[in-house]
C-alpha cells in the first residue's frame, strides 16, 4: 500500500508516551495510541467509524474480526499494540476472501487502505509477528475520509461493530436464544447488518417500528453467516434480533450495523 502523509502517524506514535492506568497498564497504552492516531489523521479530513477493535494475543498468533465498509468511502485501518509488541500485522479482505491491501512490514503500526466499490463487510485479518510478553496487547481503528464519504453516500456513514454471546440466561424466541440491538434510522437511509458466528446456526431479523420484518438465515449458503441489506422506508427505532437457526444454541457472534446516518448512536438491549 501506500502510505503518503500517513508516515507521519507511525513515526509520531513511536513517541507517545505509555502510561499505566487502573484498568489495565496494556489496555490504555492501546487506547492511549488509538487516540494520537485519531488526532494526528484528522486533519488529513479522516474521522474514527464506531469504537477501536481491542484484543490481545500470544506471539505469532492470529485472529479476525469483521468490519462493514460503504460504497465509495475511503477507508484506513490503523493498527496499533502495547510495548512488549514490536511487531504487529494487518491483512484485509473482501467478502469473497480476496486480499485487499496488507501490511507486513516490520513495525508496530501497520495501516492498510480501501475505497470500496460496493457495501460489504470485510474481513480484518491480525497477526501478531512478536510478542516479547504475552499477552500482547492491541487495537485497530478504522477510519473514514469525510469528503469521499460525503459524495458516496449524502453524509458520513455509521457503523458499529459487537462481539456478543448467546447463552443460557438470553431471552427465548420460539425456543431461540436471542441479543436485540436498536437504532434509529430513517426513511430512505441504507442499512447493511452482517452476523457472524463459528458456534451455532446464525439467523437475523430486521424489526422496523411498524412490527414488520425482513428475516435472512444462511447468507450465500453459509451457516456461520446470516446478512441483510435494505433501504429503511420508515423513521423511528429499528430492532436487530440475533439468534440461531436451530432451537437452544449457544456461543460468541460478531455483529456490524452499518448506515448512511450517523445522528443517534446505536444501543444494545434485552437479550
Amino acid at each position: 500500500m501506500k502510505r503518503g502523509p500517513f508516515l507521519i502517524v507511525l513515526a509520531m506514535l513511536a513517541f507517545v508516551p505509555l502510561q499505566a492506568a487502573a484498568q489495565s497498564q496494556w489496555e490504555q497504552q492501546v487506547l492511549e495510541q488509538i487516540r494520537t492516531a485519531s488526532e494526528l489523521i484528522a486533519p488529513e479530513g479522516y474521522a474514527m467509524v464506531g469504537d477501536a477493535h481491542m484484543g490481545s494475543l500470544h506471539d505469532e498468533s492470529s485472529e479476525d474480526f469483521h468490519v462493514t465498509l460503504h460504497a465509495g468511502a475511503h477507508y484506513i485501518l490503523v493498527g496499533v499494540c502495547d510495548n512488549d509488541c514490536p511487531d504487529i500485522d494487518l491483512m484485509l479482505l473482501d467478502d469473497s476472501g480476496n486480499e485487499v491491501d496488507s501490511d507486513y512490514e516490520t513495525d508496530a503500526v501497520p495501516i492498510v487502505e480501501a475505497t470500496p466499490f460496493r457495501t460489504q463487510s470485510y474481513r480484518v485479518h491480525v497477526y501478531m509477528a512478536e510478542c516479547t510478553s504475552e499477552p500482547c496487547f492491541y487495537g485497530v481503528g478504522v477510519y473514514a475520509d469525510a469528503a469521499s464519504a460525503s459524495t458516496a453516500q449524502g453524509g458520513m456513514p455509521s457503523s458499529q461493530n459487537y462481539r456478543g454471546q448467546l447463552d443460557t440466561g438470553d431471552d427465548r424466541l420460539d425456543g431461540d436464544y436471542y441479543d436485540t440491538y436498536d437504532f434509529h434510522g430513517n426513511a430512505g437511509d441504507m442499512v447493511v447488518i452482517d452476523l457472524f458466528s463459528s458456534s451455532f446456526d446464525t439467523y437475523l431479523i430486521l424489526m422496523a417500528p411498524s412490527g414488520a420484518d425482513t428475516q435472512n438465515d444462511d447468507y450465500n449458503e453459509s451457516l456461520d453467516r446470516s446478512r441483510i441489506e435494505r433501504v429503511l422506508d420508515e423513521t423511528g427505532t429499528w430492532t436487530v434480533f440475533v439468534t440461531s437457526y436451530e432451537s437452544g444454541e449457544t456461543g460468541a457472534y460478531e455483529l456490524s450495523i452499518t448506515t448512511s446516518s450517523s445522528g443517534v448512536p446505536f444501543s444494545k438491549r434485552g437479550g
